[in-house]
């Protein structure tokens, strides 16, 4: 069972595939977080480049995502173009070079009380190419620190993918439904769609807000929280599903009710993709 890795246990060293003998960000590295940044911002914009999260810390993995927070200057600059810009380069698994770590770009705009609630997982400015918050190794093991956490996020994961399973059996009804017409009885027929329409809607609202409550919550920790936002329960139980969907292999529906707007019209793209 993969967890996200504020979940491993503590390593005694820094990552070697991300920092050198030093404990400094590798050049190569550094360059390269350098290149996708300055895809998405013009040089003279960007306020600050901050790496954060378990990567820059002692709980990494193999495959731990590499957070890269980048302020942006004047904030007006943080349009919806630039945010699906974003998502775009995200999306194309940016690798650090021979490695499994893939860099994520986020964009929040500047502010005079800049701050790092999370610093106990460390901070590197990439500008500056120093620790603004070096990690700290005083690090419990998770599997210990979490274990009420835990039990409780297998309760919630549990329960969000019986909804899930419920969502996608109606939604299968309603397309078999959709497919077929009843010449001797098209009054019923309309009617059961309408109806079996409204439980496939009220069972995906359901979903979606579950899901944007829960990451709303530990978004909010994090931009005004104090302590450690990433010691949130709310974060905990966010993280757990994610990569327990993933293992599933339906991180697919999480992605999408995360990054959901009901537009009109909209569909979703894997209708058909069944859980066992």
């Amino acid at each position: 069972m993969k967890l996200a890795s504020i979940f491993d246990p503590p390593k005694k060293t820094l990552c070697p595939d991300i920092f050198g003998p030093n404990n400094k960000l590798y050049s190569y590295v550094r360059k390269q977080i350098l290149d996708l940044v300055y895809q998405l911002i013009p040089k003279e914009n960007v306020k600050s480049i901050a790496l954060i999260g378990t990567a820059v810390g002692y709980q990494w993995s193999e495959d731990s995502d590499v957070d890269v927070n980048v302020v942006v200057n004047p904030p007006e600059l943080l349009t919806e173009e630039l945010n699906n810009k974003r998502h775009a380069l995200n999306e194309k698994n940016n690798y650090i070079s021979g490695t499994k770590h893939i860099i994520n770009i986020f964009l929040s705009p500047w502010h005079e009380n800049q701050s790092w609630q999370d610093n106990i997982f460390g901070v590197y400015d990439v500008l500056k190419d120093e620790w603004i918050s070096f990690p700290s190794k005083d690090i419990r093991n998770p599997q210990e620190e979490y274990f009420l956490n835990l039990i409780y996020s297998k309760l919630i994961f549990k329960n969000y993918i019986e909804n899930l399973k419920k969502y996608l059996y109606s939604l299968k009804q309603l397309i078999s439904l959709r497919s077929v017409y009843n010449l001797d009885f098209p009054q019923l027929h309309n009617l059961y769609i309408e109806r079996k329409n409204k439980e496939v809607l009220d069972r995906k609202l359901k979903l979606l807000n579950f899901i944007k409550s829960l990451d709303s919550s530990r978004k909010f920790d994090y931009y005004y929280g104090w302590g450690l936002p990433r010691k949130n329960y709310r974060n905990l139980i966010y993280k757990f599903i994610e990569h327990e969907s993933k293992d599933l292999g339906v991180d697919d529906y999480f992605d999408y009710f995360r990054e959901l707007r009901l537009r009109e019209g909209e569909k979703i793209p894997w209708e058909y993709k069944i859980i066992n």
